[in-house]
């Protein structure tokens, strides 16, 4: 929470793995503000939602309210998250969210891999998402600096016959960005049924994905639901949605 302090020196790695309570809405890892910093060493975090759940919002990863997450030298960060198959709505697989929470690296590595759950009527179950939170005017920032890459996979939660199980969303004025190093995001859907707007990636309201440098970006995309369903878009990019480069980068988007 706000003003705790997770902190590893001279090389030392950090690891957190969460697991919900099986039968409950209980969320997987929740960093929920403070700060948790590695000098020249990894941060490694893995959560599991609650699998029996009605309530909903059992993300496997929470790193929220003005969170910050960084290495120095060449230190990585992983993030992995399962949503939890409640039969509520907002199952993330991993959600970066809030005004002023960041996710960074000095030179090293990020890459996040997140899975939706949800179940039944459930909608909203996004295996990656950074965004913001309500009427905030921006919202979270995840940058690889340095020659860093940045790679997140997400992927839509498949038991859920609700809409809007995307892969991955970049939104609210949040931000997804690199140095000089490489930026690969891939998205696939999920719904079934006839569920709808089951995007690949969905880059929206001002959500930014950016290569500073000559760093390139790759965004790949596949929609999900079933054949009955509507708008289910590999890449979308809609209401201010940017992918940019600066320099001599190249944006290559599928």
């Amino acid at each position: 929470h706000t003003g705790s302090v997770v902190r590893s020196l001279a090389t030392g790695n950090i690891t957190l793995e969460g697991i919900g309570a099986p039968a409950s809405d209980s969320r997987g890892t929740l960093v929920n503000g403070g700060d948790i910093f590695a000098v020249d060493g990894d941060i490694t975090i893995y959560g599991t939602g609650g699998q029996q759940g009605t309530a909903g919002t059992v993300h496997g990863v929470t790193i929220a309210f003005g969170a910050k997450m960084s290495t120095s030298g060449t230190g990585s960060i992983a993030l992995e998250g399962q949503g939890g198959n409640s039969s509520g709505d907002n199952n993330h697989g991993v959600i970066i969210t809030h005004r002023g929470t960041e996710v960074s690296t000095l030179s090293g590595n990020i890459t996040i891999h997140g899975q939706g759950g949800g179940r039944g009527t459930s909608s909203l179950n996004v295996g990656v998402s950074v965004v913001a939170s309500g009427d905030q005017p921006d919202g979270a920032t995840v940058i690889a600096g340095g020659s860093g890459n940045l790679t997140i996979d997400g992927r839509g939660g498949t038991l859920a016959e609700g809409d809007l199980n995307s892969g991955v969303v970049v939104g609210g004025g949040a931000s997804a960005s690199v140095g000089s190093g490489n930026l690969q995001i891939t998205g696939v859907g999920g719904g079934s049924a006839d569920s709808g707007s089951n995007h690949g990636v969905d880059v929206n309201t001002s959500g930014v994905i950016f290569a500073h440098s000559q760093g390139s970006v790759t965004v790949t995309g596949t929609g999900g639901g079933d054949i009955s369903g509507e708008n289910n878009h590999g890449v979308l990019i809609s209401t201010g949605g940017k992918i940019e480069t600066d320099q001599t980068g190249i944006i290559s988007v599928h």
